[in-house]
């Protein structure tokens, strides 16, 4: 594997990882039950979060990193938003309305039609939240770590930002826009992946088949027994466990 990945210039088991995050994604939106349902809202959103600190690089201008950020995520969302609200509002009532348009570019979380009875599936706009997310997740990453570099105030700054995420949609009668306060969540678990990459840390994740499924068993125990967790909601269950 890590001859045809230095071939392909492709990480395979980086690959992998984000497919099978895909496919939870897909499972959870087709609905496979309660607990499922429960189990994946607990880590496959904040897997993807976490694979791209994994990419985050340092070595091109603070411009074109943003520069890319913006045609690689907030472009095709406010392409794709427009455009797949054209043609739903067509077949969907809750979509013939100009308040849909406005939270495409507001609360975009929770307050887009989510739910189609008529079809019987989860129209595509309420699902996109994760690319503003993503966008300001990468977007405050760089200018942090431009600003304070990559030290302790880094570290403390990302902590801060991260528990504000996390208490935001608990304190206040409304969340913030595009999914900001998701993304400040994101931003932890952005910055644990580029701190463990390449480093001691980063042997942690080479563990025996048993100890995968040992530690798989009491992550999901876990999960099942604490109260739910969903990015795009603003849930975190318990917060220490999350």
């Amino acid at each position: 594997m890590e001859e045809k990945s230095y071939k392909t210039g492709r990480i395979e088991y980086l690959d992998i990882f984000r497919a099978f995050g895909i496919i939870l994604m897909i499972m959870g939106h087709i609905k496979f039950g309660s607990y499922f349902d429960k189990w994946i809202h607990a880590f496959h959103m904040p897997m993807f979060f976490f694979v791209s600190g994994w990419f985050f690089k340092t070595k091109e201008s603070i411009g074109t990193q943003i520069a890319k950020k913006v045609r690689s995520l907030l472009l095709p969302y406010v392409f794709w938003e427009i455009f797949l609200w054209a043609i739903l509002m067509i077949f969907v009532s809750e979509y013939r309305s100009l308040q849909t348009l406005q939270y495409i570019f507001t609360e975009n979380t929770y307050k887009i039609p989510i739910e189609n009875g008529t079809f019987g599936i989860s129209p595509i706009p309420g699902a996109m939240w994760f690319l503003t997310a993503l966008f300001f997740v990468e977007l405050i990453y760089i200018l942090l770590d431009w600003v304070l570099g990559c030290n302790w105030k880094l570290h403390v700054a990302v902590i801060f930002i991260s528990c504000t995420g996390m208490l935001v949609p608990t304190l206040m009668t409304f969340r913030l826009p595009l999914a900001l306060d998701s993304a400040f969540v994101g931003i932890g678990l952005f910055h644990i992946a580029r701190m463990t990459k390449g480093s001691k840390a980063e042997r942690i994740m080479d563990l025996k088949p048993w100890q995968t499924l040992t530690i798989g068993a009491v992550v999901s125990i876990s999960i099942i027994i604490c109260p739910t967790i969903n990015m795009r909601t603003g849930n975190y269950g318990w917060y220490i466990t999350f």
